[in-house]
């Protein structure tokens, strides 16, 4: 009788944990990565210098400069007051478009 109540507690305690895992995984943030060292599909952190914004009417698309480039897309509904010569950090997910990397915003920052 005591290995079906041990089996029991086990089951209930593993189903728990990977409950409480998938849960805490959405709160983990991606790492920190440089420009040369993306991959497409990526969750990332970036940090940069803005070069050049274009206004697009729904979204912006603002280059960021590290050592090298990249184009940001930022939705509207994100928006700050972002300008040329603005250090941002950029939360986001690399897409290929056009046979170049760019990042979608989930999240921009002032620093």
């Amino acid at each position: 009788m005591e290995e079906k109540l041990l089996l029991k507690i086990a089951l209930v305690c593993s189903i728990a944990g990977v409950f409480l895992l998938f849960i805490i995984s959405d709160e983990i943030p991606p790492n920190e990565k440089t420009i040369s060292n993306l991959e497409n599909n990526e969750n990332v952190v970036l940090n940069g210098k803005i070069t050049k914004i274009n206004d697009k009417g729904d979204l912006l698309i603002a280059e960021l400069s590290q050592y090298n480039k990249i184009s940001i897309i930022i939705y509207k509904k994100d928006y700050l007051d972002l300008r040329v010569n603005d250090n941002i950090e950029v939360i986001g997910t690399t897409e290929e478009y056009n046979g170049k990397q760019e990042i979608i915003a989930d999240e921009v920052r002032l620093i």
